[in-house]
Parts: structure tokens; C-alpha cells; sequence
């Protein structure tokens, strides 16, 4: 270990097969139709996706005791208790409230203030992506999210759903 005993690391992970710009990109530059495969693994796009090997980094610098592992789809539909068990794992005084926070007209959770929540550009619909192309995105990366799972001795809830 080279770092600090005293420092926690939060992590924010997101499936990253339900990201927008992953359906975007990967169905564009990544995904040959005729044959089904994902081309190109190695670009970097498609390896950020693969949260074991950048956890077996982390793991190098921070114990794992340090490290709170947070599901970002469940932060950005319901914040307030994932930042009350974020203060708990930071050891410092309770602060988060429901009043803290207001949904948006777009439906996302922003803080109650009064310079306004989101820009216009945040919080728009999402194109509309092919089940072909989500089935492979998460059959590409289901082996990685098991070895992620099994470093972590916990599991998100990332399996194939038809929409």
C-alpha cells in the first residue's frame, strides 16, 4: 500500500451497459452486425466498462476497507439514503435530509436551492437502442461484472432486462 490509512475513496459504478453514450458509441464503432462480435476490446471506451481490472488497480494503493462502492442508477433515482450511508462510512456527523433535495421537472434529484437544478442540456431523452445491441452489451461484459462482483463480495443489479 502506498497511500494514506486515513483517506476513503468513494466509487460511483454504473452499469455500463445502460450508460447512453456506451449504446451510442458501441453500436456505431464497436459492434459488427453481421457477425454479432464486439470489435475492438482493447480501445479504451470499451475497457473502462471493465471495472474488475480497474478495482484490481485501486486495490494496489487503498484496502478495500477504504473504498465505498456506490450504485450509481440507485443514486440518481434516490440519493438521499446512498449519501446518509456515504456519512456513516466517512465517520461524520449526520446532515443529509429529504428537504436537502427537489426532482426536477425532468424527474432527476437536485439540490434544494434556488439557482435553479439543471441545465436545459442535462436530463434529455435517450435514444432508443436496439435489444440486439444491449443483449450484447451485456453478454460482453457479464463475465468482467462477475469478477467485479466476487472482489467485492457484493453484486449490483445489472442483469439483461427487455425493455
Amino acid at each position: 500500500m502506498c497511500c494514506s490509512e486515513k483517506a476513503d475513496v468513494l466509487i460511483f459504478f454504473f452499469n455500463v451497459a445502460d450508460r447512453e453514450e456506451a449504446h451510442h458509441n458501441f453500436s456505431y464503432f464497436y459492434y459488427n452486425e453481421t457477425t454479432g462480435e464486439v470489435l475492438n476490446k482493447e480501445k479504451h471506451f470499451i475497457q473502462l466498462g471493465i471495472y474488475y481490472k480497474q478495482l484490481k488497480w485501486w486495490l494496489e494503493y487503498f484496502p478495500l476497507r477504504q473504498m465505498k462502492f456506490i450504485d450509481g442508477a440507485k443514486f440518481i433515482h434516490n440519493p438521499v439514503p446512498i449519501l446518509q450511508d456515504i456519512e456513516d462510512f466517512l465517520g461524520i456527523p449526520k446532515y443529509v435530509q429529504e428537504r436537502h433535495f427537489k426532482k426536477s421537472e425532468k424527474g432527476f434529484y437536485c439540490i434544494n436551492s434556488k439557482t435553479g437544478c439543471m441545465p436545459k442540456s442535462k436530463g434529455r431523452k435517450h435514444p432508443v437502442v436496439e435489444q440486439k445491441i444491449l443483449k450484447v452489451l451485456y453478454d460482453f461484459y457479464q463475465p468482467w461484472n462477475e469478477d467485479f462482483f466476487k472482489l467485492l463480495n457484493r453484486t449490483f443489479d445489472w442483469d439483461f432486462k427487455v425493455r
